[in-house]
């Protein structure tokens, strides 16, 4: 009998949950009359139970006639409070991506302005240039229309590549990281050389599996950065090991240059945000980084006391995709 009550409460406390559902559900619904037929029944069921634990005698009685119909769709009432619950984090979810995707598109739109801007100031200059037949000038406007055209172009092939990430199906593959990273330095070489640059790489480096040409992105993102943002007080060195913890494994990419104010370690990972305006680069490349190791399920972040104390970012993977545990 204590077990019933109990059950009963339950359902009644369910209904009014799913009540609730409904109710904020019409709003947005473009099937309302269905909506307003199941918030029919969820009343009649709440009116219908509560007489189990709740003295409302003068109710129930005009309930009698319609008992078996209301006992029928007890279970398609808990299908339905699943399905609502369903239908609300949907929603939810919908309203996140909107907002990401208005944030995305106001971003895009005010980044691509600037190459657009040199591109229209430096033909002024051009036109000028032409009427006094200055053919050094003319030359350096052209140049510089160029450049202004290839920052476009690089924007929009990386804001391209952003988009397909998590889009296009690749099997993921068993991927050695110390693999990856060698086939990386390799490709690298030549600026490593000229950067004074030296990289050492644990041996023991976890076997995952991934998308391998992703994964090389990110090493190749993460080692140009350091070698971009090194300090002119010493020599760059990086340093990628990898520890095991309770979510799965983290791998390091440490170096010792000119590191990253803590209030800004958020912000690097967001489209456009360049710190560091003299340095050449789109803003795109770690949040490209960001979005592969989010379809990987994954996360990465960034530790760094501040200017000229080096930087570490660090890799999150899940016990799932990590081959040799």
């Amino acid at each position: 009998m204590i077990l019933i009550n109990i059950f009963d409460m339950l359902s009644f406390i369910a209904s009014l949950c799913t009540l609730v559902l409904i109710c904020s559900g019409l709003k947005h619904s473009r099937n309302r009359d269905i909506h307003l037929l199941l918030l029919g029944i969820v009343i009649l069921y709440v009116y219908r139970n509560t007489s189990n634990f709740l003295e409302w005698s003068d109710i129930t009685p005009l309930l009698v006639p319609y008992e078996d119909y209301i006992d029928l769709v007890s279970p398609l009432l808990w299908l339905f409070i699943f399905y609502a619950f369903l239908q609300k984090l949907t929603q939810e979810e919908l309203e996140s991506k909107n907002a990401e995707l208005e944030r995305f598109v106001y971003t895009v739109s005010h980044d691509l302005k600037s190459p657009l801007v040199s591109v229209n100031g430096f033909l002024s200059l051009l036109q000028d240039d032409i009427k006094d037949n200055d053919q050094a000038q003319i030359q350096n406007d052209i140049s510089n229309i160029k450049n202004a055209a290839d920052q476009m172009n690089q924007l929009l092939d990386d804001m391209l590549e952003l988009s397909r990430i998590g889009r296009t199906s690749t099997t993921p593959q068993p991927t050695s990281l110390n693999t990856v990273i060698q086939e990386v330095i390799d490709l690298m070489t030549a600026n490593i050389k000229t950067s004074n640059a030296t990289i050492d790489i644990e041996p023991d480096l976890p076997v995952v599996l991934v998308d391998k040409t992703r994964f090389f992105e990110i090493f190749q993102n993460l080692i140009d950065n350091a070698l971009k943002y090194r300090s002119e007080n010493r020599p760059l060195h990086i340093h990628i090991f990898s520890r095991s913890s309770s979510s799965g494994t983290i791998v390091y990419i440490k170096d010792n240059g000119i590191g990253v104010n803590p209030k800004y370690h958020d912000k690097i990972f967001g489209l456009f945000n360049q710190l560091n305006p003299g340095y050449n680069g789109t803003g795109i490349g770690l949040a490209i980084v960001k979005r592969i190791i989010e379809v990987h399920h994954g996360s990465i972040w960034i530790e760094s006391e501040g200017f000229d104390c080096g930087s570490t970012f660090c890799i999150s993977l899940p016990h799932d995709i990590i081959c040799n545990k």
